[in-house]
């Protein structure tokens, strides 16, 4: 039995997609697209849009849930060294706001960004620190 047929067509096709448009196309046929990849894209527009605000309690503390989900996308994206970078400025945050869960988690984080990327006294360094913030909480 064949896989059923669907119709690709999308307002929001690419050149590259544009050939596939309106055509009947067996599963496996669409061009590859990456959901990290936009969810980067969302995660980079979401920051610049805080930027524009004014500073508030709450927009810091959006800012540092963005930066820990857009971390966790550069990391499956393979982008190790920005991933770090934005787990480093929600540290910056959570330290701002004066949180220590989230100081704690965002280390935990860290933690574990370093692991996967092999630095190892990184990660242990930041894994002690979770460990700390929350053994004093």
């Amino acid at each position: 039995m064949a896989p059923p047929a669907t119709t690709f067509a999308s307002p929001f096709a690419t050149e590259e997609e544009g050939d596939w448009a309106g055509r009947v196309v067996l599963p496996g046929e669409l061009p590859a697209r990456s959901a990290l990849a936009d969810a980067r894209l969302w995660f980079d527009q979401a920051l610049d849009a805080l930027k524009s605000l004014p500073e508030s309690q709450r927009g810091l503390e959006a800012a540092y849930e963005i930066r820990l989900a857009h971390r966790a996308v550069l990391t499956q994206l393979g982008e190790g060294s920005q991933a770090v970078e934005q787990a480093r400025e929600a540290e910056v945050l959570a330290k701002r706001l004066g949180d220590e869960q989230r100081q704690s988690r965002v280390s935990g984080v860290l933690a574990t960004t370093h692991t996967l990327l092999g630095n190892v006294d990184e990660a242990l360094a930041a894994g002690t620190r979770a460990w700390t913030i929350a053994a004093d909480a």
